[in-house]
């Protein structure tokens, strides 16, 4: 389930529904979010992994 490749990657919900996660997934415990943050620098392929790692921890702090 888990893929660094952000185009072969499935999608949060889709992965709570998996049946590996299923006795974890309650759908009255997803909080929808009122911004979304944009990751699309994931698929810059000339993003050094110190740049990647850079914006990574940058919208870490966003979303706490």
């Amino acid at each position: 389930m888990l893929e660094i490749n952000p185009k072969q990657r499935i999608k949060a919900e889709e992965a709570l529904k998996h049946p590996y996660l299923s006795d974890y997934y309650d759908p009255a415990d997803i909080v929808k979010v009122e911004k979304q943050i944009d990751f699309n620098f994931e698929y810059d392929d000339n993003l050094s992994i110190e740049q990647l790692e850079k914006l990574i921890r940058k919208f870490n702090k966003i979303g706490r």
